[in-house]
């Protein structure tokens, strides 16, 4: 009975010896391997902890400048005041986005009647005309939703003549085939501009 135990006891302990070799290193690399697996899993969760902030931050970026542009664009001019005054691109947009645009194309025929019911003689002429026109039309129905737009962009109705009245002007002296520069040859506001210049020249 010892004999047989001893033979047993001497068996197993040959079968660990000639397989240390085999198994400690298998040992060692599945531990090794384990302990990368949950390196490996922390730095996968630190990074998409960074992606996400990125992410964020990328988004309040994006947010700020978009804010930053609409608060330039709402400071922007509707027109240029260089004579003669032309449309910028905010005055083009809510001219566009008004509906004011649309209603004058629909309504050219009837606008320019009322244009040349005064008889102008110059670009300068049909310039003033065309905003005085425009400026009549404040409580015309037709124009009710334009003023809805201007309620909700937080604009007042001499801003919408403003646009109106000059693309009406470009549109009419477009008809007649005159040009816009000619303006500033029967304006007497730029004559007397021009005139103090001179003299300070």
């Amino acid at each position: 009975m010892y004999v047989l135990e001893s033979s047993h006891m001497a068996t197993t302990s040959d079968f660990f010896a000639q397989y240390a070799n085999v198994i400690i290193p298998l040992a060692v690399s599945l531990i090794t391997a384990i302990a990368t697996f949950f390196v490996y899993k922390e730095k996968v969760s630190n990074l998409e902890k960074e992606v996400d902030k990125l992410r964020t931050e990328v988004k309040e970026i994006r947010d700020k400048a978009i804010a930053c542009e609409t608060s330039l664009r709402e400071r922007e001019p509707l027109a240029r005041r260089k004579s003669p005054v032309s449309l910028t691109d905010r005055g083009t947009s809510v001219l566009q986005d008004s509906g004011a645009k649309k209603f004058i194309n629909d309504n050219f025929e009837e606008l320019m009647r009322k244009v040349n019911e005064s008889n102008p003689q110059t670009s300068y002429d049909v310039q003033e005309r065309a905003r005085e026109i425009v400026e009549s039309l404040s409580n015309d129905v037709r124009i009710n939703t334009m003023k809805d737009y201007l309620f909700k962009e937080g604009m007042d109705f001499s801003d919408l003549a403003l646009v109106m009245g000059i693309y009406l002007r470009d549109k009419i002296l477009e008809n007649k085939g005159w040009k816009t520069e000619d303006i500033d040859k029967y304006d007497p506001n730029a004559k007397v501009t021009s005139s103090e210049s001179s003299k300070k020249s």
